[in-house]
Order: C-alpha cells, then sequence, then structure tokens
C-alpha cells in the first residue's frame, strides 16, 4: 500500500480551492487525525469501526463513548468527519449482520450525531454484499422507494432536515451510556438518538 503524502494533499487543497474530504483507511484515530488539515475532512474510520463494534457485534455500546470522546480530543474539527457505515472498500454491514434494526440504529447514528452522514449506494436497499466486489453490486434493477431501509432513511433525513439551523453546529450531548444503551441529544428541541 503507498501512502501519499500530508504535504501532497495540502498542495492538494490549495491548488483545488474546494472543501476536501479524503480516506485514510485505518482505524487508529491518532494517525487519521494527523491528514485534518492536509485535508479539511476525512471519512471517520476510527468511529466506523466503534460503530461496527456496537451496532453490527452487539459488544459494548461504550465503544460509541469512547470513540467520541478520543476524536474530541484528537481531531480538530469533528463536526466535519465523514460518517458511514457501509463503503466500498469494506463487507457492507448487513453483511455481518442481518438485523435491520441494527441497521437502524447505526444509520440513526451517522445521521443524526456530529459530523457529516455517508449513505453508501445500495444501504437503502438492504444490500449486504460481502469482500469486493459483491459490496459493490449493481443498485439498478434494484431500487425500490418503497423499501423499508428506503423509507427508514427518507425519515430520519427530513427529520434532519426539519431540525434545520437548531441542530447544525450543535455538539451532540451525552445523555447515558451503558453496554446496552447509548443515547445523545442535539439541538434546541433535545433531538434524542439511540
Amino acid at each position: 500500500m503507498v501512502t501519499v503524502p500530508k504535504w501532497f494533499w495540502s498542495q492538494y487543497k490549495q491548488s483545488a480551492n474546494v472543501f476536501t474530504i479524503g480516506e485514510v483507511f485505518n482505524g487508529d484515530v491518532d494517525y487519521v487525525a494527523g491528514y485534518q488539515g492536509s485535508l479539511d475532512a476525512l471519512l471517520n474510520y476510527p468511529m466506523y469501526y466503534k460503530l461496527q463494534t456496537a451496532f453490527q457485534k452487539q459488544q459494548s455500546m461504550r465503544a460509541i463513548h469512547d470513540g467520541v470522546t478520543s476524536e474530541r480530543s484528537k481531531f480538530p474539527d469533528v463536526s466535519i468527519l465523514g460518517n458511514f457505515i457501509d463503503n466500498h472498500d469494506n463487507p457492507r454491514f448487513l453483511n455481518g449482520n442481518s438485523q435491520y434494526t441494527l441497521l437502524y440504529n447505526a444509520l440513526a447514528y451517522i445521521i443524526f450525531a456530529e459530523g457529516i452522514p455517508i449513505i453508501y449506494y445500495g444501504t437503502e436497499q438492504g444490500f449486504n454484499g460481502g469482500n469486493d466486489p459483491d459490496n459493490r453490486a449493481s443498485l439498478w434493477p434494484n431500487y425500490n422507494t418503497n423499501h423499508v431501509v428506503y423509507k427508514f432513511i427518507s425519515n430520519c433525513t427530513h427529520f434532519r432536515q426539519q431540525m434545520g439551523s437548531s441542530m447544525y453546529g450543535r455538539d451532540q450531548v451525552e445523555r447515558y451510556v451503558d453496554d446496552q444503551f447509548f443515547s445523545f441529544s442535539r439541538g434546541e428541541l433535545g433531538l434524542m438518538a439511540y
């Protein structure tokens, strides 16, 4: 694997003169955080692994708490990290655990938590492909706006839009965490996500 040096990304960002978000395929928050600045934002791989632990593998929800705490101390700006649970480099969430309820919880987290929610195509259709190329299945002719996951994401994003400026720019405030439960709020209305 070739690592592109940070100086290159700094020059690229300056030359492009647009918002840049890049991928550092690593779960170590110290390593990934070192790239914020060279690029504006990064895919939030450290949190991706924490969400996999908590939701897909059904281990302690304290993983999310630990991830948020660590990221706030390491990244200059967590509000612009790209949060995701599926992407083109990893088996899909449903490949490791087929329970839609767990998928919904992970999706709710990335949609409402601090950061930029990124939903990889096919997640809304319940795609469950494994390693590449199975995680890159064609969306067509499988696109269905009546799929239950599509409707769930649609409802969440509609609610997020309704929250508008009362949520944007607001930190998420952890309300409770134990091994089985994690909740936080954002915005004036005290949006709760579990």
